[in-house]
């Protein structure tokens, strides 16, 4: 009895023991240290500043250097970094202890660009949807530009056939080309959260006109635009020919941020045709109607339009009004853009105001447009938040038959 007792007793001795040495081997892994640094891909200078963590264990910032230090569960860790003005990035670990890490910034597209989709936002490598994603970051190289004159080329799939040269016209959509004869074929559009109602009811006066509702969004305020290539697993049959998601301008942080924009400048004519004057024209008609059978020299200098003579229709067949100075003309573009970001704790904003004058080169074809956006996040507790939207925009342009 003694020696079975004994016996147990080593056995739950050496359980213990072997316990205490898993738990140790735990408390090691558990306190590994990664250390990396974190270089612009663009240009390999080093970013400071920016967080980098592993979900629910630990976080970081990288120093002025871009050097970081951080504790990971085990080798097999994924490393996000993330920080303002720079793309969302996972590293695996892949069992290495030192990491050096590229980052692109927001406006690069690659598989780390942020899709917005009804249900939330998440890196485009995540999704299991056939997904394109454009982070515009407003665009301030691109101002005369509307929300889907602007898509052209830059998504694979869909296709942005401008309308005309009539400023604010926009153009069509159509995503993997013509999916209908009769039924519509462009893409559904929704504006943070809100189905977009861009259809043409009617026709127009000046002909071939179309107002482009979607020119009202400034390409300024838009953040995102993310392109879901069969948006009926969410929006049904109206998702079918895809769904354009536009995701408008919100603070990314607290801090009081204002950016202001000026743009002008100038709309220079096509250089005009050649064409003939009136005596240039007379001749070339006396020997055009020469070719005409029985008619002598007598009969066309008697027609009114080869007489020089004073007569009631001299004046009618004697200008040289050059049609293409009277109708084009070099105009001016002006564009002003004011934006202010902020908040604090319990709610952030964006306000916007702009104002655009586009004046043509056909003359009295002139585009004058006023808008303002303000959006907000507010945190009304600490588990029920809201959000506002609002926008207002005034558009006056002259439009003429410009063929």
């Amino acid at each position: 009895m003694y020696m079975n007792i004994k016996t147990v007793f080593t056995k739950c001795l050496c359980c213990l023991l072997f316990l205490a040495l898993c738990f140790t081997s735990k408390a090691q892994e558990a306190k590994m240290q990664i250390t990396g640094v974190l270089t612009e891909a663009s240009t390999g200078k080093p970013l400071p500043g920016l967080n980098v963590n592993v979900t629910g264990f630990s976080a970081t910032l990288s120093d002025e250097k871009g050097n970081f230090k951080i504790s990971v569960p085990n080798k097999n860790s994924v490393l996000i970094i993330s920080g303002q003005g720079y793309q969302t990035k996972e590293e695996a670990l892949k069992g290495r202890t030192s990491v050096k890490i590229a980052l692109y910034e927001e406006s690069y597209t690659s598989q780390y660009d942020m899709a917005v989709l009804p249900f939330g936002t998440t890196l485009k490598n995540r999704t299991p949807f056939a997904v394109s994603s454009l982070s515009t970051n407003g665009s301030w190289n691109r101002t005369n530009e509307t929300p889907d004159s602007y898509l052209q080329g830059q998504m694979a799939g869909l296709e942005a056939q401008k309308r005309s040269g009539t400023p604010d016209i926009g153009a069509d959509l159509y995503l993997r080309g013509y999916n209908s004869l009769y039924a519509a074929n462009q893409p559904l559009i929704v504006v943070d959260g809100v189905i977009y109602d861009y259809n043409s009811y009617g026709s127009s006066v000046i002909s071939g006109h179309q107002t482009n509702h979607l020119a009202n969004i400034d390409i300024k305020d838009i953040d995102n635009i993310t392109l879901i290539k069969d948006g009926s697993f969410t929006y049904g049959t109206r998702g079918a020919n895809g769904v354009l998601l536009i995701t408008t301008g919100r603070a990314k942080d607290e801090a009081t941020r204002l950016d202001f924009a000026a743009y002008g400048g100038i709309n220079t004519k096509a250089s005009q045709l050649p064409v003939l004057k009136a005596d240039n024209y007379r001749i070339f008609l006396s020997d055009l109607l020469k070719t005409k059978p029985g008619t002598t020299d007598a009969m066309i200098q008697a027609e009114p339009y080869m007489n020089d003579s004073p007569n009631p229709d001299y004046y009618s067949f004697h200008q040289n009004t050059n049609w293409q100075d009277q109708v084009m003309d070099n105009s001016i573009s002006q564009n002003y853009y004011l934006k202010v970001t902020g908040g604090d704790d319990i709610a952030t904003y964006s306000l916007s105001l702009g104002y655009l004058n586009n004046e043509g080169i056909t003359k009295n074809t002139d585009l004058t447009r006023y808008q303002t956006r303000f959006n907000a996040n507010f945190n009304l507790t600490s588990k029920l938040t809201a959000q506002a939207n609002l926008a207002f925009t005034r558009s006056e342009q002259n439009l003429r038959d410009q063929g």
